[in-house]
């Protein structure tokens, strides 16, 4: 019972306690006791009790005489409850028995379901495994009729052959994984060989193509291996057959010794064959034209790399601090600091470039927005689109992998690349937004229109509509690639057009 229900009789104020003790929450005789007996003697406190019980009694007294009648109907009406409670067991007992029948009933009935649709999925399963089965057949031995010695020999568009084969083990790859089958693992050698075949063939095309310098067919090549999924293959290939053996005559003891520029005539050949041997290979894969193949980077993974391996293997003495002559002569480090500087704008430049090329293609998704509200009766957006991470995610990346090294270098770069990341979103956002208020103007000049031509006023729509959804979507991307770029150590205030971007996207909400 609260505490505003009780309504207990005044205690005389001659009393040493009030009424209002007794009906406190956290009530405790033995506190009661303490609290008072400080300033009371157990004696008068004694007394006290007692006349406050009187005056208790006397309220109770009361209270019954006050409401005699409701008490005797009470009681009136509480005759035969029992049994009537009694007479409601019965049939209270049946209705549980019945409820927990079909409970069980149901229970009995799910379970049926769930197993039977467990045997659909295995069915489903196995006759999926049985489709692929068929196309993996087909896949073989079409592979094995236009992968023959001789058919492949006396085919004059070997390429043609290659791109056609390369599609078939896609189709290959493919079927084998879905397909559940033991059955398939006596196909799987015969796959393997396959695959061993035809890459020796891809292989030696693609040498022949690089040595005859026939851009047209290395592109073709480039765009096999990147269908296969082997990037990593050829640019091994690359330094194994083609980059490792010039290497090999460039970098030697010999060369270092008998030469008159000694190390700087051995950095002169090198130089040379990435001019020659492989400029035609560099120039199809690292500049951006119609005619690149994306993907690959044979100056790190096939030159490069060698190159060092090859300084370590042959001519590692040159980095020996124990000859202060020699050190000093491969080792000028001021020169060296002076020459980086002299091209660190440069540097700089391409960094940027390159890491606003890894995220700048996902913006174009931003003109994609007003599609997917446009009677499409979504929600209102509360969370980003994918293409918010899609665009950062590489520069988070880079400010994760390179932070602890140069973390300097690594902010000033990620400045940059975001102010020029930003400057295209925010061109793109103000495009979609102006194209989302022109359709809505237009929308209301043909309502304006219809209405006078019918003579009656149409009601306005209520709720949200979906150039205000449109809107909405925006300035939750826009907020949500703010909160990234803070995620990356990165002040707002450092990113040139941001402040512009968030502004625009808050005033079109609030239009």
């Amino acid at each position: 019972m609260s505490k505003e229900n009780i309504n207990l009789p005044k205690a005389p104020s001659d009393l040493c306690f009030s009424e209002v003790d007794f009906i406190q929450e956290n009530f405790n005789v033995d506190t009661f006791l303490q609290e008072h007996r400080k300033s009371t003697k157990l004696e008068t406190m004694r007394d006290d009790l007692g006349i406050y019980l009187k005056l208790l009694r006397s309220a109770m007294i009361d209270l019954i005489n006050r409401d005699y009648t409701d008490f005797v109907n009470l009681s009136s009406n509480m005759i035969g409850l029992d049994k009537a409670i009694s007479d409601l067991q019965t049939p209270l007992g049946q209705l549980r028995e019945e409820v927990m029948q079909v409970q069980q009933i149901l229970d009995d009935e799910v379970t049926a379901i769930t197993h039977n649709m467990n045997e659909n999925k295995k069915t489903r399963e196995y006759k999926r495994s049985v489709f692929s089965l068929q196309h993996i057949y087909k896949s073989l031995n079409k592979l094995s009729t236009i992968l023959s010695l001789n058919t492949f020999l006396e085919c004059p568009a070997k390429i043609d052959i290659l791109e056609q084969a390369a599609a078939e083990f896609n189709q290959l790859g493919f079927h084998m994984s879905r397909c559940k089958l033991n059955i398939i693992n006596e196909n799987q050698k015969e796959a393997e060989e396959l695959e061993q075949s035809y890459m020796t063939y891809l292989n030696e095309f693609f040498l022949a193509s690089i040595q005859e310098k026939n851009s047209f067919l290395l592109i073709r090549c480039l765009g096999i291996y990147v269908t296969l999924d082997k990037i990593s293959d050829a640019e091994d290939l690359v330094r194994k057959e083609i980059v490792g053996p010039l290497i090999h005559n460039v970098i030697n003891t010999e060369n270092l010794k008998t030469d008159l520029l000694g190390l700087q005539n051995i950095y002169n050949r090198l130089l040379n064959i990435l001019n020659v041997e492989l400029k035609q290979l560099l120039d199809i894969t690292l500049y951006p034209n119609r005619l690149s193949v994306k993907g690959f980077n044979f100056l790190v993974n096939s030159f490069w790399i060698d190159v060092e391996e090859k300084i370590e293997q042959y001519i590692k003495y040159i980095f020996a601090p124990g000859d202060p002559i020699l050190f000093h002569s491969v080792n000028s480090l001021d020169e060296t600091i002076k020459n980086l500087k002299t091209i660190w704008p440069q540097i700089t430049k391409e960094i940027v470039d390159e890491l606003l090329k890894q995220c700048v293609t996902h913006l174009k998704q931003v003109s994609d927005i007003p599609r997917l509200f446009r009677r499409t009766k979504r929600d209102v957006p509360t969370k980003p689109c994918s293409y918010v991470k899609n665009t950062l995610v590489f520069l988070l990346n880079f400010h994760a992998d390179y932070k602890k090294i140069i973390p300097d270098n690594v902010n000033y770069w990620l400045e940059l690349a975001l102010s020029e990341l930003t400057e295209h979103y925010l061109a793109s956002v103000t495009d979609v937004l102006t194209s989302v208020q022109k359709t809505e103007e237009s929308l209301r000049r043909l309502k304006k229109i219809r209405d006078k031509s019918t003579g009656s006023l149409t009601s306005e729509v209520q709720g949200i509509s979906d150039d205000e959804k449109i809107r909405i979507q925006l300035q939750v991307d826009v907020q949500a690639y703010a909160n990234m770029i803070t995620e990356m150590q990165i002040s707002i205030s450092n990113v040139l057009y941001m402040k512009e971007l968030l502004h625009a996207v808050e005033t079109a909400i609030k239009r």
